[in-house]
């Protein structure tokens, strides 16, 4: 005979009333810490035996905000540069780097993105490495604050030496290039004033043979017609003054004619190079060489017809 009894009542809890979803399950081949890892993270906070778990977790969450400062993304949208300078972390984030997915772009678009650093001349805000060297040593990660100083002193000498760079005045290397000022009588003069002897002997003066007013003959914006005019301007002024030339040639290997000397045509070169305001160079000074030995062989092959 089966007896049916009344529950006694109890104002308790009791455990078949508690709600699935708070139910410590003890089935075979499942063990308390595998059915508490298994509920949800509001079950850890109404149940008190979890209360361990929620405290280590804390704890690691504290550990990985010690070690590993959070990366600083500004609440605006993420830009390249900021205050007219280049930002090293904007510019990577959205010329080199999809930020976002955590995802670098492909290498030609990274390469034509690094083109707008060349197209626009500014300087790199070293000031964000410093702040990040703050946060590091806040962080207490000695490793990054280093490595953030030593990025800052990176950039603020990339600013300094690209700002001396841009002092420095581009001085014409070749022929072919323009030049930047007309011929200067005052700077050929203080220089590369010196006698030049002449194959019979005689000598003159070069501060002698050009004059102010001339100038203009030979001063234009292709430095290597200039050149040729300066060559023709003196050559004339030689044959004006000495009958003796139709005699010279421009060859040392010359058997009839008297050669002109290499250190003559040395000392017009080195006084055209001063006067055009050039470096004088070795390469300058082959090609002024050359040049002139050009407009005086192309003179004196007029005295044969």
């Amino acid at each position: 005979m089966i007896h049916h009894r009344t529950p006694k009542t109890s104002y308790a809890t009791a455990p078949y009333r508690l709600p699935l979803n708070r139910r410590l399950i003890n089935s075979p081949g499942r063990n308390d810490a595998t059915s508490r890892f298994n509920q949800s993270g509001g079950d850890d906070l109404s149940i008190n035996d979890n209360s361990s778990f929620r405290q280590i977790g804390d704890r690691r969450y504290s550990e990985a905000n010690v070690t590993s400062p959070s990366p600083r993304v500004p609440s605006k949208r993420i830009q390249a540069t900021v205050d007219g300078r280049w930002s090293a972390f904007g510019f990577a984030a959205t010329e080199l780097y999809d930020y976002e997915n955590g995802i670098p772009l492909d290498r030609a678009t990274c390469d034509k993105n690094l083109q707008k650093l060349i197209k626009n001349s500014r300087d790199v805000d070293y000031y964000e490495f410093l702040r990040s060297a703050q946060e590091c040593r806040l962080a207490g990660n000695r490793l990054l604050e280093n490595v953030c100083l030593q990025m800052a002193f990176s950039a603020g000498m990339t600013n300094v030496q690209s700002k001396k760079a841009e002092k420095v005045v581009k001085k014409p290397t070749n022929l072919t290039e323009k030049a930047e000022k007309a011929f200067s009588l005052d700077g050929a003069n203080e220089s590369h004033d010196r006698v030049l002897q002449l194959p019979n002997k005689n000598y003159f003066r070069l501060s002698a043979v050009f004059h102010v007013n001339d100038v203009g003959e030979w001063s234009g914006s292709n430095l290597r017609k200039s050149l040729r005019a300066f060559a023709r301007y003196i050559f004339d002024k030689i044959a004006a003054a000495d009958p003796e030339m139709p005699c010279y040639a421009s060859s040392k290997n010359a058997e009839i004619y008297v050669p002109v000397s290499e250190d003559f045509l040395n000392g017009i070169a080195d006084y055209a190079i001063a006067g055009f305001g050039l470096e004088p160079s070795g390469d300058n000074k082959a090609e002024f060489f050359a040049t002139i030995k050009d407009v005086l062989a192309c003179k004196l092959s007029v005295f044969l017809f």
